[in-house]
């Protein structure tokens, strides 16, 4: 039926010709020109064809005896609509998501059909065409569950939980890919969250909880789509996160500080370690100092938190006190400095201080966010599907002689350079301790058997500095062995442990014909969330928050804007 419509409304539009619909309901459609009175014989009329949702055309005359002149000139002509803007992206653009902005789509319906369109039929036209492609909205709510259930069909061991309220309008959702969840048991034990704002018309936010790979690259544990950053919510995401990841003291998170995340932590996981973002906590710093450069207090800041030793943090954090007391008596009153100080962490938290890495993937589906529920999650399972394919083949690719993962790799070559320079005195050969003079003259204690330095890099990030590299071949020349780094490495950034992280293949859902969902999951009912519709577009840029760079500072009034030029008021 909308296809006859749009049929029919393009070639009016194209021909110059007026028509009314003299009948329209769920089994016919007739349309005469609007000069029918006068003795037009220009008529459509297109029937359903039995029970199925098809028309065709019975009849159709396709002579005006009217003049085009008198309908062109009409004061009441018909105006573009919506699904006429569809119609021809349809078209010009099909089976494509991407289309043109509203702004050029104006003059693309002009020249294809002869009629202007406002900016915002364009706008609501460009939407239809991505709904005829994704679904609407309200259809996402409608099949989540049978979504769920084909999700964990094709990637056995995937877990999933749809919370409902008791309208049975939807509230919650959780899933996590079997292949993440069995192959985050090789990599480091350290979780950054956080949650960005979905951008479609129902809203929400979307939880990521990620691991960093020992590669450097983001390895997505479990996802979440809640109503805000609320109390209730984030414990309810903690809560089915605790099913995948169970608590246990070697566990780290890392978050910004959002008082709801941090309380649903310390709720959920209490034997788990929870650090915060030192660049969120370095924007916060810098706004508590006046008349300074707030950029330069909050890369002081960022090295008062990497210091490895309390002796170089001791030294960095009096200078800093000392030329910004604004920003320590704002640390002292509001933080602790074991979450933010990597030498007074108390967990494993390695290399990892800061979310960049699900900051890093809440940009990567910034477009995804704007999709309806069911394709955001669609595009959100083959990027990660795509990530495990290009990392799996990485890992076999590498050579066998090659026992690090290639950033670690590339690293220790060039420590194993630095350190050939570095001077090494034998303390005791029975427990592999040796003394290193570092390039500044310093002297570090390295134990070879503990995996230990005085530096504290070896302990932090769990492979061996330049100092430690500098004693282990000391201690390969004694023995007439030759050195083996990777037996100093954690076992997280093996080769080994890094195939395994990436060893299962990630399935996509199939198209909607293919689904085979069983009657009680298909008879599972969900409504949509309620929402109230707000004036004007939706915005989608996020708005800056304060001390972000580009973030505008409001224009003072005027003190003219009462008067005019003349002085008098206006």
């Amino acid at each position: 039926m909308q296809a006859v419509k749009d049929l029919v409304e393009k070639a009016a539009h194209k021909n110059c010709f007026e028509f009314v619909i003299v009948k329209s309901d769920t089994m016919l459609f007739v349309v005469k020109c609007c000069e029918f009175k006068r003795g037009c014989k220009w008529s459509l009329r297109a029937a359903r064809n039995g029970n199925s949702d098809s028309f065709s055309v019975r009849t159709y005359n396709k002579t005006h005896t009217c003049l085009r002149s008198d309908t062109s000139t009409m004061r009441r002509k018909r105006r573009g609509t919506p699904h006429l803007v569809a119609s021809v992206l349809r078209e010009d653009y099909p089976c494509l998501i991407d289309t043109p902005t509203p702004k050029n789509l104006i003059p693309l319906v002009q020249s294809r059909v002869g009629v202007k369109v406002s900016y915002s039929t364009a706008n609501r036209g460009k939407k239809l065409a991505a709904y005829d492609l994704r679904g609407t909205p309200e259809d996402s709510f409608k099949l989540v569950h049978c979504y769920m259930h084909m999700l964990q069909t094709m990637n056995p061991g995937t877990i999933s939980f749809v919370e409902l309220d008791e309208a049975q309008r939807f509230k919650y959702l959780f899933f996590a890919l079997g292949a993440c969840i069995e192959g985050f048991k090789a990599m480091r034990k350290v979780i950054i969250v956080d949650a960005t704002s979905i951008k479609n018309v129902y809203g929400g936010v979307l939880i990521v909880a990620t691991a960093q790979d020992p590669d450097h690259h983001h390895y997505p544990i479990a996802f979440g789509v809640v109503d805000g950053e609320k109390d209730t919510s984030w414990t309810w995401f903690f809560s089915k996160l605790k099913s995948v990841v169970p608590d246990c003291p070697e566990l780290v998170f890392c978050s910004d500080r959002n008082q709801s995340l941090i309380k649903s932590i310390n709720t959920v996981y209490p034997l788990s370690h929870h650090g915060y973002c030192i660049y969120h906590l370095s924007q916060n710093v810098k706004l508590s100092c006046k008349n300074v450069n707030r950029d330069l207090v909050a890369t002081k800041f960022m090295e008062c938190a990497k210091a490895y030793t309390e002796p170089e943090f001791e030294k960095l954090y009096a200078d800093f006190i000392r030329r910004y007391p604004a920003a320590s008596t704002y640390l002292d009153n509001h933080v602790g400095q074991n979450k933010w100080a990597r030498c007074y962490f108390p967990g494993a938290r390695y290399n990892i201080d800061t979310t960049n890495t699900v900051e890093s993937i809440n940009g990567v589906f910034r477009f995804a966010r704007a999709y309806p529920l069911l394709p955001m999650i669609d595009a959100i399972v083959s990027k990660v599907a795509e990530w495990f394919n290009k990392y799996r083949k990485i890992s076999l690719e590498t050579p066998k002689e090659q026992k690090l993962v290639p950033f670690v790799e590339t690293l220790m070559h060039t420590r194993c350079s630095e350190a050939k320079l570095l001077p090494v005195t034998e303390l005791n050969s029975y427990f592999l301790e040796y003394s290193v003079t570092g390039v500044d003259g310093s002297s570090y204690v390295v134990d070879l058997r503990r995996k230990t330095c005085y530096c504290k890099q070896f302990d932090i990030d769990r492979y061996p500095c330049v100092h430690a590299i500098a004693a282990a071949m000391e201690a390969a020349r004694n023995a007439g062995n030759e050195i083996q780094l990777h037996d100093l490495c954690s076992k997280y950034y093996w080769m080994e442990q890094w195939a395994l992280g990436y060893s299962r293949t990630i399935y996509p859902v199939p198209i909607m014909s293919m689904w085979m969902v069983p009657d009680d999951v298909r008879a599972k009912i969900v409504l949509p969330k309620f929402y109230v519709t707000k004036r004007g577009r939706k915005p989608t840029k996020r708005i800056p928050s304060a001390g972000e760079h580009g973030r505008r500072k409001k224009k003072k009034n005027s003190s003219r804007s009462w008067f005019d030029s003349e002085g008098s008021r206006t």
